[in-house]
Parts: C-alpha cells; sequence; structure tokens
C-alpha cells in the first residue's frame, strides 16, 4: 500500500513539474489572429536590414540587403524606380518600428513560463534547497531577458532557442524536486497518516490547473499584444507585394507571407 502511494504520488509529481511548460505554450496562441512565413531569416543592423535564405527553401539568391534606399542582391545594388526606393525605405522605418514590439512579446512569454517555473519550486522544493532554487530560475531568466534585449535576428528570437533554456532549467531542477518531494510522501507514507498522504498526492493532481489559472491573465493579455501587432505586419506585407523590382530570374522576392484565422467564438 506504501509502495503504491509512492508510485503514484511519483507519476504526478512529474506531470505537476512539466505543467509549467505545457501551461505557458498551450495558453498562448500567439497564431490566433495572424500568421507570418518567410523563407529567409531576418537580421536587422544599424545600417541594413539583412534577408537570408534558408537552406530548406527553392533555390535564389543567398542574400537580400536593404541598405537606405537601395537594394543589393548578393552583393550587387539592382536598379529601383522612385517610388521602388520610397517603398524600401518605408519598409525599413516600419519594421524597425515593430522590433521594440516583437521583443516585449518574446520577454513577456519568458516572463510567464518563468513565474510558472518558480510556482513549482515554492509549492515542491524543501525550505532549505529553496533560495538556491529560486536563485538559480532568476539567473537563467536574466540571461533569456539578455538574450531578447540584444537580439538582431529571428533565429536569435525564435521559441525554440529560449525554450531550450527553459528545459536546461527544469532539466537541472527536477532531480531535486522530484527527489524531496518524494521523501515527503515516503514519510507520510511511512507514519500511517491516510489524510496527509490524501493531501499530499491532491496537491500534485491540482496544481496543474493551478499553473494554469496563474498564467491564464498574463496570457491573454500576450495574444492582445500579439493582435495588435497583426495589422502592422499585415501593412509591412502590403509594401512587400507593392514591391516593382525583381529577383535576377525575374520573379518576386515575397519576404513576407502573410494570412489571418478568424477565431471562433467558443462561448
Amino acid at each position: 500500500m506504501r509502495c503504491a502511494i509512492h508510485r503514484s504520488l511519483s507519476f504526478t509529481l512529474a506531470a505537476g513539474l512539466l505543467s509549467p511548460l505545457v501551461a505557458a505554450a498551450s495558453s498562448i496562441d500567439l497564431d490566433a489572429r495572424c500568421h507570418v512565413e518567410s523563407r529567409y531569416g531576418l537580421q536587422v543592423d544599424a545600417d541594413r536590414l539583412g534577408f537570408t535564405r534558408k537552406s530548406a527553401t527553392p533555390a535564389g539568391p543567398a542574400r537580400i540587403e536593404f541598405v537606405g534606399s537601395n537594394i543589393h542582391i548578393d552583393g550587387q545594388s539592382i536598379t529601383l524606380s522612385a517610388k521602388d526606393r520610397q517603398r524600401v525605405e518605408q519598409f525599413q522605418s516600419e519594421l524597425r518600428a515593430m522590433l521594440p514590439q516583437v521583443k516585449q512579446i518574446a520577454s513577456d512569454s519568458i516572463d510567464i513560463a518563468f513565474v510558472a517555473l518558480a510556482t513549482v519550486v515554492t509549492q515542491f522544493s524543501s525550505e532549505e534547497r529553496r533560495a538556491e532554487l529560486l536563485d538559480e530560475l532568476q539567473a537563467l531568466k536574466i540571461d533569456a531577458d539578455h538574450a531578447v534585449a540584444t537580439a538582431n535576428s529571428t533565429d536569435a528570437l525564435k521559441n525554440e532557442a529560449f525554450e531550450r533554456r527553459i528545459e536546461a532549467a527544469v532539466e537541472r531542477i527536477v532531480p531535486t524536486l522530484a527527489g524531496e518531494f518524494a521523501a515527503q510522501a515516503i514519510r507520510v507514507a511511512m507514519s500511517g497518516d491516510e489524510d496527509a498522504a490524501a493531501t499530499i498526492e491532491r496537491r500534485a493532481n491540482e496544481f496543474g490547473e493551478e499553473i494554469e489559472r496563474s498564467v491564464e491573465g498574463a496570457a491573454k493579455a500576450l495574444e492582445a499584444k500579439v493582435a495588435r501587432l497583426c495589422p502592422q505586419v499585415e501593412a509591412l506585407d502590403a509594401i512587400d507585394n507593392s514591391f516593382e523590382w525583381r529577383l535576377p530570374d525575374g520573379s518576386k522576392a515575397e519576404l513576407l507571407e502573410f494570412s489571418t484565422t478568424e477565431t471562433a467564438d467558443k462561448s
């Protein structure tokens, strides 16, 4: 009976510890309103925008650069009409104006994930280890925030990069928390206090839902920020579609591919 309780608690704890990542990912529907795709990775420097073709995309120029009112394709300047020169300048200006908002969305996503992780640590760690684990989380969050603040490319702002940072924290912290929580479970099971054992098991079972509730408000606020950004991205795509200049093979570059999704009212 005691071993069964221990095994049950171990499984429920594992689910509880994974819930912050699951909740942070599932509660934030960043693609609810608009979708943006590109065959290029974007790098934003002080004097230029660089679009580098992704390796998996069909053949085409390796790099397209916007420099002032000019465009360079694989290092070669191309002739632009007066209207296209204006469009090039407008495209750069509007994209640069969006960058702080994009970074804020990435930063908010990190905040939500780390709030959830800190809640797990506070709930399941022992008093002796709690401060140490929270300090480790804070250091990792500072690192992630710095990465967002200094990012100048779409690769640096990819969700996968920050997910790896968070997963690294989980991989280091989970064994410690699992060991401490299992020790609590064993002590309760050995004491024969069934009420205390039931309380621990209920706490582990319900913790995932508590995490989801704790991030729900922040997740909705983040979705609203994404929704507000969508019209700006659509306007940028409209400029992209209006360009008269062409690639060496005569095709349009199509730097962005924008689409929208109407969200259904589930109420």
